[in-house]
């Protein structure tokens, strides 16, 4: 079986995933769970693109991502399961040194594309999860005014992925 890595660009962050092999139709994908995995990895150093500001500093800080001590957060899948119109990816969260389970639900979107070079066939899919960010060891937290919490202790993840088979 060949291996394929697609790229995916979301939040000014660039992620790889692997998704498994195309069937002999061109209209049909297919996740190959023995064959199929996602891995990606996010540098907290390139949080946005305005770098520098008095926000991406704080949020680089130990308050927050500790991103010197803890540069990435990763994901490494251990399973790929078909789950009615989507796909669970099961896999590992490393975040802020915290190592948890996740499932990302990976949905497919639209129908595959041919690219430019009349060759290569292109479809999108989005994986999205919800975490606790708590729960990864990023307890920092204010109160507003309104007496109401500066931040959710619910993250939500999500990755937007262009798959390229070539």
């Amino acid at each position: 079986m060949k291996r394929k890595r697609v790229a995916g660009w979301t939040a000014a962050i660039l992620m790889a995933l692997g998704t498994g092999v195309m069937s002999a139709q061109a209209t049909q994908w297919k996740i190959d769970p023995m064959h199929s995995e996602a891995d990606f990895a996010i540098k907290h150093m390139a949080i946005s693109t305005v770098h520098g500001s008095p926000r991406d500093n704080d949020l680089k800080s130990p308050r927050f991502f500790d991103a010197t001590q803890f540069p990435t957060m990763t994901f490494k899948s251990t399973s790929v399961h078909k789950a009615g119109d989507h796909y669970d990816v099961t896999g590992n969260l490393t975040l802020h040194g915290v190592t948890k389970p996740v499932v990302l639900k990976l949905e497919e979107l639209g129908k595959p594309q041919t690219g430019m070079d009349g060759k290569s066939v292109h479809r999108g899919f989005t994986a999205t999860t919800t975490i606790n960010r708590q729960d990864f060891g990023l307890s920092f937290n204010g109160t507003l005014k309104s007496g109401d919490a500066v931040l959710s202790d619910e993250v939500r993840i999500e990755i937007d992925i262009d798959a390229a088979q070539i």
